[in-house]
């Protein structure tokens, strides 16, 4: 639906060969021979999307929570986003780099995100500390993500975890990050597009965890050099939170549903796991060729040279 497939990639070895010192078509920044999205079109689009969602919170309240969800992601954010991009004239694979990932960069980005959960676990924990978040709003949450026994689970996996990874990145670390890269450094865009991601939630009691969220997942887009390993961390994110607040023995481990600080040797571990998958994701061969660059405004997150 949205160029997926690409995600295939190609293998280095079917690559044309180019003279010294040509460029790729892959490898040109978006701002010579793609389109990147304007920004100010792009913060445009999040204001209608946004705005659109709060007027029909009232409506999407009366049917079910996945529906309401479905509806959420698919129409309120799928379809402008598309509308957005053919209007504009803005190829995905190129221009928001929906480009293929080795199986290894999937995975350093699951192990990312695993351990990612943890480390934004205590800041909520340590958030609580300072405003404390309401008992009947943690009760309210496990209901949310608690799945009723006549649903199967890979309905709630497509729900909860691949709906929101596809039509949220598509948004977010897509269409944002690529405008805002054209205006400002890839530092700042990655606090913008945070931020941004943050606010969207309209939930005070968890915007420090989601913004955080959202700066991983940017830089994550960056370091990959391509919008589907931000789209897997996003579906492992999701999905791990689905896991803790309905199997049996989670749902038992207070740090889990934050409210418990996570213990200091989880944390320690945590730490290590997540910065080992980033390094991995770095390192890797199909994902960033050349070291990221956290300058240059209008420049591409992989035009630098080693």
């Amino acid at each position: 639906m949205i160029n997926l497939i690409y995600a295939t990639g190609e293998s280095e070895s079917r690559r044309l060969p180019v003279e010294e010192g040509e460029s790729r078509p892959e490898d040109l920044p978006c701002g010579s021979k793609h389109h990147r999205p304007p920004l100010l079109a792009s913060l445009a689009l999040y204001a209608g999307i946004i705005t659109a969602l709060i007027l029909m919170t009232p409506a999407l309240q009366r049917y079910p929570v996945s529906t309401s969800i479905l509806i959420s992601e698919w129409m309120f954010i799928m379809i402008p986003c598309l509308i957005f991009l053919r209007a504009l004239h803005v190829r995905p694979k190129s221009d928001l780099r929906i480009t293929g990932i080795s199986i290894g960069t999937a995975i350093g980005a699951a192990l990312v995100s695993i351990s990612g959960i943890l480390l934004t676990g205590e800041l909520v924990a340590i958030q609580n500390e300072i405003v404390p978040i309401p008992p009947e709003y943690l009760e309210m949450m496990r209901e949310l993500f608690t799945l009723p026994g006549d649903v199967h689970w890979t309905y709630s996996a497509f729900v909860f975890g691949i709906s929101p990874a596809i039509c949220e990145e598509l948004l977010f670390r897509g269409i944002l990050l690529q405008g805002a890269l054209g205006k400002v450094s890839p530092s700042w865009a990655v606090l913008i597009t945070g931020l941004l991601f943050g606010l969207f939630h309209l939930d005070p009691y968890r915007f420090v965890g989601t913004t955080v969220l959202g700066f991983i997942m940017a830089y994550v887009a960056l370091r990959a050099s391509s919008l589907l390993a931000s789209m897997v961390y996003h579906a492992a994110n999701n999905l791990m939170i689905l896991l803790a607040m309905n199997a049996a023995p989670l749902k038992e481990v207070p740090w889990l549903m934050e409210e418990a600080h996570v213990p200091f040797a989880l944390l320690l571990l945590s730490g290590v796991v997540f910065i080992g998958g980033l390094v991995f994701i770095r390192t890797n061969p199909k994902g960033v060729e050349r070291p990221l660059v956290l300058s240059d405004p209008g420049k591409n997150f992989s035009d630098d040279e080693p």
